[in-house]
């Protein structure tokens, strides 16, 4: 996770699926008290590094079109901007391995080429997150 009001992480879909969000999880992995905000950004990032490809739950099938991007200075990439409201915040407190898991028990959709990020509402410690989507 980043300082205080910046974005750590972001589920981008591709621009031919649509992801549908049904549960995450977020573990604190250091002993910061935090708060994080669950929404759609007003503007997506441009970022192309510093990404990780969801993997299928069954081997046999091919990997998700979904994206986790991890960071967004390198090559000039802008971050994603700030939700105008949030699905769910969570606060977490200053104890390394406290943690939520959030259900979304008929999906929180993410629209093609759009994506779901994780804010920071105060300055949040290292957390690991976990997600769950069907797509």
């Amino acid at each position: 996770m980043v300082t205080i009001t910046h974005c750590p992480w972001e589920l981008k879909m591709d621009a031919t699926k649509r992801g549908r969000v049904l549960e995450m999880t977020i573990t604190m992995a250091a002993a910061t008290a935090s708060v994080i905000g669950i929404g759609f950004p007003q503007a997506v990032s441009n970022c192309t590094d510093t990404h990780v490809h969801l993997q299928a739950e069954d081997p046999g099938e091919p990997a998700s079109l979904g994206t986790v991007l991890l960071t967004f200075v390198a090559g000039g990439a802008t971050e994603p901007t700030v939700p105008l409201q949030y699905f769910r915040r969570v606060n977490l407190p200053a104890t390394i391995g406290a943690g939520r898991v959030i259900q979304f028990p008929r999906g929180l959709y993410i629209p093609v080429s759009s994506s779901l990020i994780l804010w920071n509402i105060t300055a949040t410690g290292v957390a690991d997150v976990e997600v769950v989507i069907d797509e």
